[in-house]
């Protein structure tokens, strides 16, 4: 007997919710700062300059195989949960904060689509019409390949 196994979906919704580049400022940049300050107090390296107030528009564009665009836009970090980033003995303190992975998706000839949010933990990498490859990262930071199919609203 053969299996069919249920492939996830991820919605591109039709609005678009970036107004404008989101905002480095609050918890984010102090707790940046603070483990920033830590690393060169006990002389491992510089952490370079400092962060500017606004994000840039996009963070990466991909080329899908048939021709749609996809431009992964910065978002506003969030909060994560420590227990979930366990600091490894001797390395550094866990990273309590990620930045959803958002895309706005447009058609060969320019014409917006709509935006697709990614899973937590997951990096987007190969797109090919509405199937969509990346990486999931399990709770040990183990690596998953997926496939998700993009379900237009």
């Amino acid at each position: 007997m053969r299996r069919l196994l249920a492939i996830p979906t991820l919605l591109l919704a039709a609005g678009c919710a970036a107004d404008a580049p989101s905002s480095t400022a609050g918890d984010w940049r102090v707790e940046r700062d603070t483990i920033g300050d830590m690393i060169v107090g006990v002389g491992a390296f510089d952490v370079g300059p400092s962060i500017p107030d606004a994000k840039p528009a996009f963070q990466e564009i991909y080329a899908g195989e048939r021709g749609r665009i996809w431009v992964q836009r910065h978002t506003a970090a969030v909060k994560v949960e420590a227990e979930a980033r366990k600091a490894r003995p001797g390395g550094p303190p866990p990273i309590t904060w990620e930045e959803p992975a958002v895309f706005d998706v447009f058609d060969r000839d320019g014409t917006y689509l709509g935006e697709v949010h990614a899973p937590p933990r997951t990096t987007l990498m190969a797109f090919r019409g509405d199937t969509v490859w990346g990486v999931r990262r399990g709770e040990f930071d183990e690596p998953y390949v997926v496939r998700f199919r993009v379900d237009h609203e």
